[in-house]
């Protein structure tokens, strides 16, 4: 049930747990309602679709958004955004999935940034080869090659993938 932004009951899976009341016990099903657990929500913005595969632009929809638990969450500001291709599978990210993005403009090697190069933009394994002064931009996919450049732009960093089973 929600109300504002906060959950008023939760489902929890444990019949055994200590406040659990005489009349939830009853019940054969191991699924007990505990109304004393409460998760703040946020609604991120779905930003659109993303190419997880050769460059491409950003495909912009933000008329939608995504509920989460604050919690799930660390300080900043986030969007989702959708994978789209399958450049990343072997990272677990997969056609489809919605990538929760951390927004910064700095990112540490080895983390999967959102990365704009000529004005298209995809999402990538970043590596900085510091002997040549190149940035590498990884697939997590051996069909797909690395993209070299110079420079880019980092718009944030993919910090969870929600997906659909």
């Amino acid at each position: 049930n929600l109300n504002g932004n906060k959950y008023e009951r939760a489902f929890v899976l444990n019949p055994t747990a200590k406040n659990v009341s005489k009349e939830n016990k009853k019940h054969k099903s191991n699924i007990v309602v505990d109304a004393n657990i409460s998760h703040n929500l946020v609604r991120l913005p779905i930003m659109g679709k993303v190419a997880c595969g050769d460059l491409s632009e950003a495909i912009l929809e933000n008329d939608e958004s995504f509920p989460i638990s604050s919690t799930v969450l660390g300080s900043g500001d986030y969007f989702v955004l959708i994978a789209s291709g399958d450049s990343m599978i072997n990272a677990g990210i997969d056609d489809g999935d919605l990538v929760i993005v951390r927004v910064q403009n700095i990112a540490d090697n080895g983390q999967i940034v959102l990365a704009r190069v000529d004005n298209e933009v995809t999402l990538k394994r970043l590596i900085k080869d510091d002997d040549r002064k190149k940035i590498i931009l990884h697939p997590e996919n051996p069909l797909f090659d690395d993209l070299e450049c110079d420079d880019i732009e980092i718009q944030g960093v993919a910090i969870k993938v929600i997906k659909t089973l």
